[in-house]
């Protein structure tokens, strides 16, 4: 006895033979995009690694295209162009690649704000640096990153991920990519709250303390995203 009827197969299939891709089809009809996958597979309706990448892949024009390489050759980051205009930092990248704009990890830290406006273009001493180093720089948040790569590494927290894209299905929340046959994409667990919000919020300054902080492996703080909308 099929979970679906007859009737819902038929339109599934039909709109999948359109040209719709599965997530999409899932979402309208209300069922996983596997099953959908399924159906059309018994059906011998296949579809090839470049069929299908085609049928995901947003289309832009030229003027939409000519207006984020001239906003990231303005100054802005990536990420910026790609929020403002509602598309991947990856394709931004892209973009620019192939119209000769590159910038150095030194100019693209400066951009994306990591050192203050103030002290751009400026290099150190050895001694300036160790005096600026630690809890004596402003950015200091208590030496909380060794503990972090710690809870990160753990059993616990490789579960908690586990957790997050079985019940995403595997699929990034925001552009609806998923892996297929021949593309691995590439998925990060995304903490809603903050992690290091959870740790100051909790005073979590121990590997002990964090693992048995109930909040922080709430698994409706963790979000399913690819790389580019990280």
């Amino acid at each position: 006895m099929f979970k679906y009827g007859l009737e819902f197969r038929r339109k599934a299939l039909k709109l999948y033979v359109q040209g719709n891709s599965a997530v999409s089809i899932g979402r309208l009809m209300g069922c996983a995009h596997n099953t959908i996958l399924k159906w059309a597979k018994e059906k011998d309706i296949c579809r090839t690694f470049k069929e299908a990448a085609e049928i995901r892949k947003p289309v832009y024009d030229s003027n939409f295209r000519k207006m984020a390489i001239e906003r990231y050759a303005s100054g802005l980051s990536s990420t910026n162009v790609a929020k403002e205009l509602g598309c991947s930092n990856r394709t931004v990248l892209d973009w620019a690649t192939e119209a000769g704009i590159k910038r150095s990890i030194s100019e693209a830290l400066k951009v994306a704000g990591i050192i203050p406006p103030s002290q751009k273009g400026v290099k150190r001493s050895m001694e300036t640096r160790l005096k600026l180093s630690g809890d004596k720089n402003h950015f200091w948040r208590g030496g909380v990153a060794p503990l972090q790569k710690r809870i990160r590494m753990s059993l616990r927290y490789r579960d908690w991920r586990t957790e997050v894209f079985e019940r995403d299905d595997y699929i990034c929340q925001k552009c609806g990519e998923f892996s297929v046959a021949g593309a691995r994409l590439r998925l990060n667990a995304h903490h809603r709250t903050p992690f290091i919000e959870l740790l100051t919020k909790f005073e979590l300054d121990t590997f002990e303390k964090a693992m048995a902080c109930e909040e922080l492996w709430n698994v409706e703080n963790g979000v399913t995203l690819c790389v580019g909308c990280h």
